[in-house]
């Protein structure tokens, strides 16, 4: 019986249905409260949050079922925003993620050499998720696959991130 699982990659796991929207606003760092507080009385969570205070950049995703929501606050608050619709997240997924040197690199490497653009880039102490468009789903599961000798995972397990 296996208590804890072997370090290193396990497998891949993928998320559909994700929207990712840029905000741009002055002093976003004065108005995120407003902001996500709007959200939030709207019912929508969000995720994948990143601060750009130089460009006055807040980012973030919600999914697809709450996208229509989010981009209606954000008209009312009547702020700038760009927004991608339908994106994928590719998550590799390790028990001790943050141990792992170099695991960032090899993603990117992999990535790039197929001509995919990695959107977005998450980490947390037991993933490495990359936000990429519908039509890189396929090859980046793929290359990831290739790059780190493990599956694509079908179904959600326990240390899965989203």
């Amino acid at each position: 019986m296996e208590f804890e699982p072997d370090r290193g990659v396990h497998h891949i796991c993928t998320k559909s249905g994700v929207c990712h929207f840029a905000v741009t606003m002055e002093d976003p760092s004065q108005r995120m409260a407003d902001l996500f507080s709007a959200l939030a009385d709207a019912g929508v969570s969000v995720y994948l949050l990143k601060l750009h205070p130089d460009a006055n950049v807040v980012d973030f995703a919600v999914d697809t079922k709450d996208c229509d929501r989010a981009e209606q606050v954000l008209k009312r608050l009547n702020v700038q925003y760009r927004l991608l619709r339908d994106f994928h997240l590719v998550s590799l997924v390790a028990a001790a993620m943050r141990d792992l040197s170099g695991v960032v690199v090899r993603i990117m490497t992999a990535l790039n050499n197929r001509g995919i653009e990695i959107h977005e880039l998450a980490d947390s102490y037991n993933s490495v998720s990359c936000l990429v468009s519908p039509s890189d789903l396929d090859r980046a599961v793929e290359a990831l696959s290739e790059e780190f000798g493990v599956a694509l995972r079908e179904c959600p397990g326990p240390l899965d991130p989203w």
